[in-house]
This record gives C-alpha cells, structure tokens and sequence, in this order.
C-alpha cells in the first residue's frame, strides 16, 4: 500500500479526535443528542484547524447506520464510505473552482429528490466565500428554506466576504487557532503510534511554526521525518525550518542581557555558518520579549509550552520593564525594515547594536529602576526640581499711569491728577492692563481717549459701532477703570460721526496697508503675470489677507 501523508491518515474520524475546537464539538454534540439539527452550518477559521473535518464527522453521525448520534460507529457501510470520500448523499462542493451561477443552479436541480441511501442529502461547499454575487443569490432561497432531507455545511476562512442574508440563514461556528502545547501533545501522540523517536523540544518547534494550523504542524512533521531520517532532533528541525537553536539563542539573550557588543556580533558571525533565516531569528527575539514582558508585569501568568522558558526567565530578572519594552520596539521595527538593509545579517547587527545603545539608562549595566508607591515619587520629585522664579514684567507704556493709580476712595481732584498722563497712545496699553474679554473688550478697543475732564474720563465711539455700547458693557467697562482710577471716576462715551482712531481701527488701518502692500507686489510676480497674460487669470478680490486681521479672526472665533 502506498504511502498515506500524516495530514491524511491522522484526521479525526470522531468527535472525541477533534483537537483544540471544544466549544464546536460540544455544540455539535448537545445538538445531536437533543435532535435539534439545524438545516445549515456555518464553519469559519484559518486553515487547518478543522472546518471540513467537523463537518465530515457531522454528516458521519446524521447518516450512520445505528442512527443518528454524537458517536458514529465508524465500521458500517456509510461511515466507511463518508471516510474514503464515496459516499453518494455527501456532495462536497469546491467553490473555488464552481465559482459561476451555472454551477450553481446545476447543484440545486437535484435537491428536491430524496436521498439515495441515507437519511439526509448533504452539502458540504468549501470555500464558499470564492461563490460569485449571483451563486449566492441563487443559493439565497434554498438554503433559507430547504426540503427536510437536506443538510448544508459550509466552511470558509473568510466568513466576511459572505453576504449578510447568507449569514442570518447559517448557525455559525468560529474555530480557534490551536494552541502550541495541544498540537505538541498530537504530534507525541502521532510519533509514538508510528514509533519514531523524538526530541520534544523539536515537537515544540513544530507546534509554534505551524502557526495554530494542526494540519500545517501534520505537514511539517512528515517533512521533518524525511529530514531526519528516523530520529527527529531539536538541531536537525532548526536546519530544516531555518530557525536558531534554542542553546543559540540562550547565549545571544545572554550577552545581550549583559550589554556586551564585542560578544553579540562574535555570536551572530558563528550562526551565519549556520546559514540561519535571520528574520526568524529576529522572530524568535520578539516571542522571548513579549513572554518576557509579560511574565514581569502578570508574574502569575506563564505559558504552558515554550522552547525559551529558560531565556525568558533570564531577560526578565536581568532587563527592566523599560529595557524590554524598547528591546521588543525595536525588533519588530527592524523585522518590518530588514528587507530594505544590504543584507539580513546586516539588519539583525544593527538591531541588536541598536538594542544595546539605544537604552533609557547610562553606563554597562542596566538600570536600576524605582518601585517607590507613586506619592513618594511625586514627593521626591516636588523636591528635585524647584520651579524657576517668574519676573514680574511692567509694560513700559503703562508705568505713567500704573505709577499715578488712586485707590478707590480717591477725591475727584486725584483722580485728575492720575488722568493726566493718560493719552491716546497709551490708550491701547491701559486696555491690555483692564484684561477684558467679550463684548466689554469689543467696546473698549472700538472706543478712542478723547479727553480728561477733573474727574471724568471721555471717549469716542464711531456712530457704525454704536450698537456695542449696551447699558451692561459700558457698567463693566466703568467698573473696570474705577478699579484702576478710583471709584469717583466718571466715563463718558459720545458717539462720534467722524472717524475715531481707536485700537481697532488702527489695527484695521494697518492690515489694508499691508493687504495693498502685498497685492502690488503678487500683481508685479512675473509668473502671475504670466498667467493674467496667457491665461486670463485674474487675482481673486478680497483673497489676500493679512496676518494681523486673521488673528483677530481667530480671537473672535
């Protein structure tokens, strides 16, 4: 007889050989026990986890010959011919390569006959993702309401590229990665029924390269016996998958736990005889970070399997969180660019270099971090750093009037004497002084200092801006200025019809000069030119702005 792949001859033929999927099982089981089939499934995940497999052993127990059960005997008639693929009532449909609607529609003539030998006629469409817009359509009626002989199963390793209406009609099952230690236990297992001798350290790297896939494990396990010739060994599985022994790897962490260049290169110039994959290495760095950076910050929590637990142990009693949470920043960052350096070799050295120099901490040897409770930190620091003395700046335009300021119970003649040194120009500054805000500040930068009278203080509104001086701004507006001047001081704001030169007309008088400015000079641009002359461009009105009324803007909004 010829040879039969492990992938193959080891797959489950029961519910109970299921690995790694038992909340599917349990599901499938309770529903057969109880009789409540549903008339469509739905199996989802990667690769080789199980979906197909599932689905054969469930269209096993509906069609064995003692009847329907979570236990098919796997000896009658229709077990047999479910299991060498013969079985006339299980259709299995690649959809994949039945793609068109053709295909389709053909699939569904026969549906409403009963089945031949068997309880139930059943579908089983794998890939069903790679159906076309209109397969789907077609298959849309049927499958909500199905003769009461019929059965779908449905798998696919990408249930989002299937249409909402397919999915409402299916019980869906999502099926898991399998673990690491679960696919090492298998491949024991399988290893001590062929009766071939193993390292388990070599199962485990099997197990983490297959990437939770049992069948890609089942796979590289067969590739690893023809590698090995009889005896399957941690050293003859690294050549095979292009990984680094686990001795390796301890005693480059090592040196890089130890911060030691000199040592790092001389170990990375030994393995480059051993022709590794330095992207796998850098990999397995990533995996020997993360589990490391765990197990400091959950001590509690701990992987079942790892090639590396002794490594790991090492970089997290010899690495600060710090360390290793910029050790594992810069791995996968150098694993994303290492196509782009000259040479692999050449990326890993600078990873690691990287690594060693690119650290939180001075000197050889790591950092000694503190674990104080975070109110002692904010102690020690509080006394550390003291902050710096603020200056106490006096505008130079205000020290007149700051100088001649009168407390509140000033009399009128005082107050005058405060006005005196007050002018137009240094109307702008006193306003700054007040910090005003809002519509009080809108009608104090509008208003222009006319003149002092005793007592009283007079300003000028242009007549357009009238509408700024309501009852309440011109109370605060007093309010605020009798701080300064005393609280005999008495504002008076006449309307002007003439153009008053107050702060904001100043800064608008400046902003048109420099908009006027700047349009001479965009008109006299020989590449606008150019473009008016060939183009029939023109300079949109009202374009250009200056940098001082945009700031304004930006204050109002």
């Amino acid at each position: 007889m010829s040879h039969q792949v492990l992938a193959r001859k080891w797959r489950p033929q029961n519910f109970t050989d299921i690995v790694g999927q038992a909340h599917v099982v349990t599901a499938m089981v309770n529903a057969l026990k109880t009789s409540r089939l549903h008339h469509a499934y739905l199996f989802s995940g990667t690769r080789g986890v199980g979906k197909t497999t599932i689905a054969r052993v469930f269209a096993k127990a509906l069609s064995c010959e003692t009847g329907v059960t979570p236990e098919p005997c796997g000896t009658c008639e229709h077990c047999l011919a479910i299991t060498e693929g013969r079985f006339v009532d299980l259709i299995e449909v690649d959809a994949a390569s039945r793609t068109r609607v053709e295909d389709t529609r053909e699939l569904l003539e026969n549906i409403q006959y009963a089945p031949t030998r068997g309880r139930f006629k059943i579908y089983l469409i794998d890939e069903v993702h790679m159906l076309s817009g209109h397969s789907f359509n077609a298959l849309l009626k049927t499958l909500e309401e199905p003769p009461e002989h019929v059965k779908f199963l449905l798998a696919t390793t990408d249930p989002q590229k299937l249409p909402v209406t397919v999915l409402s009609r299916c019980l869906q099952f999502t099926l898991r990665h399998i673990s690491s230690p679960q696919i090492a236990d298998q491949l024991t297992k399988v290893l001590a029924a062929e009766q071939i001798s193993h390292e388990h350290a070599a199962l485990i790297q099997l197990a983490e390269s297959a990437s939770g896939s049992m069948r890609d494990a089942l796979s590289l396990l067969d590739q690893a016996i023809a590698y090995s010739g009889g005896e399957i060994t941690e050293h003859r599985v690294s050549q095979m998958l292009g990984t680094v022994p686990s001795e390796q790897v301890d005693l480059l962490v090592a040196a890089l736990c130890s911060f030691d260049s000199a040592q790092t290169i001389n170990l990375i110039e030994n393995l480059t005889s051993l022709n590794v994959d330095f992207g796998k290495l850098l990999d397995q760095l990533i995996v020997i970070f993360h589990a490391a950076a765990i197990a400091q910050a959950v001590p509690e929590y701990s992987e079942q399997v790892n090639l590396f637990a002794a490594t790991i142990d090492t970089v997290k009693e010899k690495i600060s969180a710090q360390d290793i949470q910029l050790f594992y920043q810069i791995a996968i960052t150098s694993r994303r660019d290492l196509h782009l350096a000259h040479s692999p070799k050449a990326g890993f050295e600078m990873a690691i270099l990287r690594m060693i120099m690119f650290r939180p901490g001075d000197g050889d040897t790591p950092k000694k971090y503190s674990n104080k409770p975070v109110s002692e930190a904010k102690h020690a620091s509080a006394q550390v750093i003291a902050p710096a003395e603020v200056a106490q700046i006096q505008p130079r335009d205000m020290e007149p009037v700051a100088s001649q300021l009168a407390p509140p119970e000033n009399t009128p003649e005082q107050i005058s004497t405060a006005l005196q040194r007050l002018d137009v120009d240094q109307w702008p500054a006193l306003i700054e002084r007040l910090q005003l805000v809002g519509l009080v500040k809108e009608l104090a930068v509008h208003c222009s200092f006319v003149e002092h009278q005793q007592n009283k203080l007079v300003l000028a509104l242009a007549a357009q801006h009238e509408s700024l001086m309501s009852a309440q701004s011109v109370t605060k507006l007093s309010s605020e200025l009798q701080s300064l001047f005393g609280d005999k001081l008495v504002v008076d704001i006449k309307i002007s019809q003439d153009r008053v030169a107050s702060p904001a007309q100043a800064i608008e008088d400046t902003a048109q000069h420099d908009i006027a400015t700047a349009e001479r000079s965009i008109e006299r641009d020989e590449f606008v030119q150019m473009l008016k002359r060939d183009c029939q461009a023109e300079l949109v009105p009202g374009s250009v702005q200056s940098k001082s009324m945009q700031s304004k803007q930006e204050g109002k909004e």
